[in-house]
Protein backbone atom coordinates (compact mmCIF):
# COMPACT_ATOMS: atom_id res chain seq x y z
CA UNK A 1 0.00 0.00 0.00
CA UNK A 2 3.10 2.54 0.90
CA UNK A 3 4.80 1.52 -2.37
CA UNK A 4 1.37 2.28 -4.32
CA UNK A 5 1.07 6.01 -2.67
CA UNK A 6 4.60 6.73 -3.28
CA UNK A 7 4.18 5.62 -7.19
CA UNK A 8 0.79 8.03 -7.39
CA UNK A 9 2.07 11.05 -5.94
CA UNK A 10 5.19 11.63 -8.70
CA UNK A 11 2.78 10.72 -11.53
CA UNK A 12 -0.11 13.66 -9.98
CA UNK A 13 3.24 15.69 -10.15
CA UNK A 14 4.13 15.12 -13.85
CA UNK A 15 0.98 15.06 -14.93
CA UNK A 16 -0.14 18.82 -13.38
CA UNK A 17 3.31 20.13 -14.64
CA UNK A 18 2.51 18.72 -18.35
CA UNK A 19 -0.75 20.08 -18.01
CA UNK A 20 0.73 23.67 -16.77
CA UNK A 21 3.33 24.25 -19.50
CA UNK A 22 0.72 22.85 -22.39
CA UNK A 23 -1.91 25.57 -20.90
CA UNK A 24 1.16 27.96 -20.99
CA UNK A 25 1.63 27.05 -24.57
CA UNK A 26 -1.76 27.82 -25.60
CA UNK A 27 -1.68 31.10 -24.21
CA UNK A 28 1.78 32.08 -25.74
CA UNK A 29 -0.05 30.68 -29.15
CA UNK A 30 -2.98 32.34 -28.59
CA UNK A 31 -0.99 35.64 -27.66
CA UNK A 32 0.92 35.37 -31.32
CA UNK A 33 -2.47 34.82 -32.94
CA UNK A 34 -3.84 37.25 -32.32
CA UNK A 35 -0.75 39.48 -32.97
CA UNK A 36 -0.96 37.97 -36.42
CA UNK A 37 -4.58 38.70 -37.04
CA UNK A 38 -4.38 42.50 -35.90
CA UNK A 39 -1.19 42.88 -37.94
CA UNK A 40 -3.27 41.44 -40.84
CA UNK A 41 -5.64 44.41 -40.17
CA UNK A 42 -3.40 46.76 -40.13
CA UNK A 43 -2.01 46.12 -43.82
CA UNK A 44 -5.30 46.22 -45.03
CA UNK A 45 -5.96 49.52 -43.07
CA UNK A 46 -2.75 50.48 -45.24
CA UNK A 47 -4.06 49.18 -48.27
CA UNK A 48 -7.31 50.98 -47.98
CA UNK A 49 -5.81 54.19 -47.03
CA UNK A 50 -3.43 53.69 -50.12
CA UNK A 51 -6.25 53.21 -52.36
CA UNK A 52 -8.35 56.31 -51.02
CA UNK A 53 -5.55 58.75 -51.47
CA UNK A 54 -5.40 56.99 -55.26
CA UNK A 55 -8.84 57.65 -56.27
CA UNK A 56 -9.75 60.77 -54.33
CA UNK A 57 -5.96 62.82 -55.54
CA UNK A 58 -4.76 63.12 -51.57
CA UNK A 59 -1.21 63.41 -50.98
CA UNK A 60 1.03 62.62 -47.75
CA UNK A 61 0.21 64.46 -44.82
CA UNK A 62 -3.10 64.61 -45.20
CA UNK A 63 -5.76 63.03 -42.62
CA UNK A 64 -9.32 62.56 -42.05
CA UNK A 65 -10.93 64.61 -38.90
CA UNK A 66 -11.69 61.84 -37.04
CA UNK A 67 -11.02 57.77 -36.87
CA UNK A 68 -14.43 57.14 -36.88
CA UNK A 69 -15.11 59.33 -40.27
CA UNK A 70 -11.85 57.45 -42.18
CA UNK A 71 -13.50 54.21 -41.40
CA UNK A 72 -16.67 55.19 -42.37
CA UNK A 73 -15.14 56.22 -45.71
CA UNK A 74 -12.64 53.54 -46.23
CA UNK A 75 -15.09 51.01 -45.62
CA UNK A 76 -17.40 51.03 -48.83
CA UNK A 77 -19.23 48.47 -50.01
CA UNK A 78 -17.56 48.64 -53.66
CA UNK A 79 -15.98 46.15 -56.07
CA UNK A 80 -12.99 48.19 -55.62
CA UNK A 81 -12.38 48.49 -51.86
CA UNK A 82 -9.66 47.54 -50.01
CA UNK A 83 -11.29 46.80 -47.08
CA UNK A 84 -14.89 44.82 -46.91
CA UNK A 85 -15.73 45.37 -43.39
CA UNK A 86 -14.73 47.37 -40.15
CA UNK A 87 -11.77 45.73 -38.63
CA UNK A 88 -11.13 45.35 -34.93
CA UNK A 89 -7.82 44.11 -32.60
CA UNK A 90 -8.49 40.31 -31.73
CA UNK A 91 -7.08 41.45 -28.46
CA UNK A 92 -9.64 43.93 -28.45
CA UNK A 93 -12.22 43.50 -25.28
CA UNK A 94 -15.00 44.58 -27.45
CA UNK A 95 -14.35 42.72 -30.86
CA UNK A 96 -17.40 40.02 -30.23
CA UNK A 97 -20.28 43.33 -30.65
CA UNK A 98 -21.92 42.67 -33.85
CA UNK A 99 -22.10 44.20 -36.21
CA UNK A 100 -18.86 45.96 -36.06
CA UNK A 101 -18.98 49.95 -36.81
CA UNK A 102 -16.68 52.48 -37.57
CA UNK A 103 -16.83 53.22 -33.78
CA UNK A 104 -15.71 50.05 -32.87
CA UNK A 105 -12.63 50.28 -35.46
CA UNK A 106 -11.98 53.65 -33.99
CA UNK A 107 -11.56 52.16 -30.83
CA UNK A 108 -9.28 49.52 -31.53
CA UNK A 109 -7.03 51.65 -34.64
CA UNK A 110 -5.72 54.85 -34.88
CA UNK A 111 -5.63 55.45 -38.91
CA UNK A 112 -2.84 58.27 -38.92
CA UNK A 113 -2.26 60.71 -41.73
CA UNK A 114 -1.82 59.15 -45.27
CA UNK A 115 1.67 58.13 -46.02
CA UNK A 116 2.02 56.92 -42.12
CA UNK A 117 1.40 53.51 -40.87
CA UNK A 118 -1.97 53.33 -38.99
CA UNK A 119 -1.26 51.94 -35.05
CA UNK A 120 -3.23 49.34 -32.87
CA UNK A 121 -4.55 51.18 -29.47
CA UNK A 122 -5.10 48.26 -27.44
CA UNK A 123 -1.64 46.59 -28.14
CA UNK A 124 0.62 49.58 -29.70
CA UNK A 125 4.13 47.61 -29.18
CA UNK A 126 3.23 44.25 -30.13
CA UNK A 127 0.74 44.82 -32.68
CA UNK A 128 2.65 47.00 -35.55
CA UNK A 129 4.02 47.13 -39.13
CA UNK A 130 7.10 47.08 -39.79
Amino acid sequence: MIKRRIFIVPCIAVMLMASVLAIRQCAIRKSISMSNACIGNLRHIEAAKDNYALENGKSNGWAWATDEEAFDELVEERAGSAMKGYPACPASSSVHIIPRSATQSAASYKVNPIGSNPVCKVAPRRHCLP
